[in-house]
């Protein structure tokens, strides 16, 4: 049984090469890995270049038999079945907003300090299943980076995660692989909890490998990034958005979250391109997030773009 196939209509995926938004909202179709079965592409060649570049070779079996046997273990369950299957489809279609967003800012990626050695990220969530959407049903209430150990401590106690710690790497591996892989990217253990707002019945699943690329931070490498101190509030913003927003609008918050505004501004002028293409690029940028970004958050951005698109810093 393929986890896929369980996804409500109208859910939204991120291309786990390109972050390109997929999915019936978008009209953009969804090609899922054939062996996993839980990882989206928007083309067959993206697929090829997660492969051979992205990891996927390495992660896809584990994937596979993870997501299978906790499948099973809801399906055994069936009063908590519907809350884990649901976090479970939510927490992979906001992927992008939990890399981009949060991981980040949340364990210092790409700073001295990085803390995903020896930590995990825990996001809290109330659950109302009488909303249409999946992506309105889960409202984000706060997070907690706590101790690896003390993390999956917790977690286990949810029966259906049992059988995906059996095959969970140790601390000490996890620091190993990180430490191979720190200088361009880094892979986080993340706690998903939800409490259903009427029954008070609560669901724990865990992604022991979010890969977050540090190339996706196209304006400011995240190794020169500032910290965004106030990146739950951001988080909660992408979130109560209708649908993901495209991957540039999410760099971009966080951006304009982390930095002042000129030095934010001044980086998007920078990007590497053209500057006679610099106008034309701008504004595709602008009309991409107008109607999308409102409010103190989105307002910024609104405003730089309109400013740079004119063809001045």
């Amino acid at each position: 049984m393929h986890p896929q196939r369980k996804f409500p209509a109208g859910a939204a995926f991120s291309c786990w090469s390109c972050h390109q938004i997929l999915g019936d909202r978008t009209g953009q179709r969804v090609l899922w890995c054939s062996r996993c079965c839980v990882t989206p592409y928007c083309s067959k060649a993206c697929q090829v270049k997660d492969w051979s570049l992205g990891g996927h070779k390495k992660d896809c079996r584990a994937l596979e038999q993870s997501y299978r046997q906790a499948e099973e273990a809801t399906l055994a369950q069936p009063a908590a079945n519907a809350l884990t299957q649901q976090l479970r489809t939510y927490s992979i279609e906001i992927s992008p907003e939990v890399c981009i967003l949060a991981l980040r800012s949340a364990l210092n990626l790409g700073k001295a300090e990085q803390r995903n050695h020896a930590h995990l990220l825990e996001l809290y969530f109330n659950y109302n299943g009488g909303r249409e959407l999946l992506r309105q049903r889960f409202e984000f209430t706060h997070a907690s980076v706590v101790p690896f150990e003390v993390g999956l401590a917790g977690a286990r106690r949810n029966p259906a995660n049992a059988v995906v710690f059996e095959g969970l790497p140790t601390l000490e591996n996890v620091q190993v692989q990180q430490r191979q892989k720190e200088h361009d990217s880094a892979t986080v253990a993340v706690l998903f909890r939800a409490t259903d707002v009427v029954s008070g019945k609560q669901a724990v699943i865990i992604n022991p490998d979010q890969f977050v690329r540090f190339k996706t931070f196209e304006f400011i490498p995240a190794q020169l990034m500032t910290i965004n101190a106030s990146w739950e509030a951001t988080f909660r913003y992408a979130l109560s958005r209708p649908s993901t927003l495209q991957g540039h609008l999410l760099v971009l918050l966080d951006l304009f979250g982390s930095e002042e505004y000129n030095r934010a501004k001044g980086a998007v002028w920078n990007l590497g391109a053209e500057k006679k293409l610099k106008p034309t690029l701008f504004r595709k940028m602008a009309e991409m997030a107008n109607g999308q970004l409102d409010g103190p958050l989105g307002e910024p951005i609104l405003r730089a773009l309109g400013e740079t698109r004119g063809g001045g810093k």
